[in-house]
């Protein structure tokens, strides 16, 4: 994933990337691309905390 994007933003096709659902179940994820580590597999089940019925938080 980290080798794509990059190769992407060198070739001049794009000038970014966003990693949306995997730094939701990463939030070292920058850590884990540099460490070439394992990425924990996304669970929406674990994204987001209801606190009460009219309030929606990240984690």
């Amino acid at each position: 994933m980290a080798e794509e994007a990059e190769a992407t933003i060198s070739s001049g096709k794009i000038d970014a990337v966003a990693f949306g659902v995997p730094f939701l179940a990463n939030p070292d994820l920058p850590a884990r691309f540099a460490k070439n580590a394992p990425l924990n597999a996304p669970d929406p089940t674990e994204f987001y905390i209801v606190l009460n019925l009219d309030k929606l938080r990240y984690l």
